[in-house]
């Protein structure tokens, strides 16, 4: 997860985040669901206190949360590095 988190940051870091992370309310407190390396990227390389966040019904069971988590990860590497680029 931080391998490249660095230069992740420095791309981050002009803009601001262009694709919210994705959580849901437990309690009092957020799950992150979708996300993990936005958020260490904001948290612990460019120690920013907010970050663009996308908040959503708790799934109802782990293997829904996976399947979400599955199916951005699954998108992002279907993308060849031109696409990713152009955009």
């Amino acid at each position: 997860v931080t391998v490249g988190l660095k230069d992740f940051a420095e791309q981050i870091r002009p803009y601001g985040l262009i694709q919210p992370i994705v959580v849901y309310q437990s309690g009092n407190e957020y799950e992150l669901l979708v996300g993990q390396r936005r958020y260490y990227a904001h948290k612990d390389i460019l120690e920013w206190s907010k970050i663009l966040a996308m908040i959503i019904e708790k799934p109802d069971d782990d293997e829904m949360s996976k399947t979400i988590s599955w199916l951005e990860n699954h998108a992002r590497k279907k993308m060849s590095p031109k696409i990713r680029l152009d955009m």
